[in-house]
């Protein structure tokens, strides 16, 4: 059963319009990826089922592109079934679109795949970064360890701090 969210949640078809009327482009995206890392887990399908429409100018069709990369890379990461839509020709740029020429670090390839240069690092996030990498730093009986080690070390009065 999926859980009632507390607001609507932003599915990617909604960011090239969002970027057409206005919003920060990178705010739309983090809207759409915030929804899909923590506050819309269980309902990733319903952020990814309609496809961004790509639109006749430039600019839509650029983030129409880019949505359906991210999606692809997303669905790769955790493995969720990707949609139909992201693989129509439509969402390959017919040229290439540099959104940021350093990417030392190399790209994705959904995005190469769609002629689009951004760094690999683009969809990095906080949520991904820490289910991965969640490390203990004591265990109890480390602590009683460390805490005994303490009590038997001889300190340094004042006095003898004071004269060294």
């Amino acid at each position: 059963m999926k859980a009632l969210l507390p607001y609507p949640i932003h599915p990617v078809s909604q960011i090239p319009e969002l970027i057409v009327q206005g919003e920060d482009p990178w705010y739309a995206v983090k809207c759409f990826l915030h929804d899909w890392w923590c506050f819309a887990v269980t309902h990733r399908q319903e952020l990814i089922q309609t496809p961004p429409p790509v639109g006749q100018t430039l600019t839509q069709q650029r983030w129409a592109a880019f949505c359906a990369a991210m999606v692809e890379e997303l669905c790769n990461r955790v493995a969720f079934p990707h949609p139909s839509w992201i693989f129509q020709p439509e969402y390959i740029l017919s040229r290439r679109w540099v959104i940021n020429p350093y990417t030392s670090a190399g790209t994705l390839e959904p995005f190469t795949r769609r002629n689009i240069i951004i760094s690999k690092t683009v969809l990095d996030n906080k949520y991904e970064y820490a289910a991965g990498h969640q490390k203990r730093l004591w265990t109890a009986e480390e602590m009683e360890q460390l805490e005994k080690s303490i009590q038997a070390a001889p300190h340094a009065t004042a006095e003898e701090r004071s004269s060294s």
